[in-house]
């Protein structure tokens, strides 16, 4: 949502409320969205929405789809999945455009005529 940029992002706040969630992650640490701390307008930020939690078993397959369907149109194309609490694990960082989410280099978008079959 939001990545190192500077302000007190309110109106960042005030559209995640509207829009039914309830948890953020700001700064790397995670607070409802009701008990947020004040950010210093002069310092950058990042923030992450929450956009479900859970743990993944067999039967959540579609609520799994839906959750990571939402995090990639909140956040235009990147998701960051991230273990719940102190559970053990890394964060994983996916992106459903052709570009790395981390450093944003770009590929175009892959083609036949990109291939050559005569090798």
């Amino acid at each position: 949502m939001v990545d190192l940029r500077k302000g007190e992002h309110l109106a960042v706040f005030e559209e995640l409320r509207a829009q039914g969630f309830v948890r953020a992650r700001v700064n790397g640490k995670l607070y409802e969205l009701d008990e947020l701390p004040k950010l210093d307008k002069q310092k950058k930020h990042s923030i992450d929405v929450v956009v479900d939690r859970f743990k993944v078993r067999d039967d959540l397959q579609q609520r799994l789809a839906e959750s990571f369907e939402t995090a990639l149109k909140l956040a235009d194309g990147i998701a960051l999945v991230a273990p719940m609490d102190d559970e053990p694990g890394e964060e994983m960082i996916f992106s459903a455009r052709f570009a790395c989410p981390i450093c944003g280099h770009a590929i175009s978008e892959l083609e036949p005529k990109l291939f050559s079959f005569n090798n």
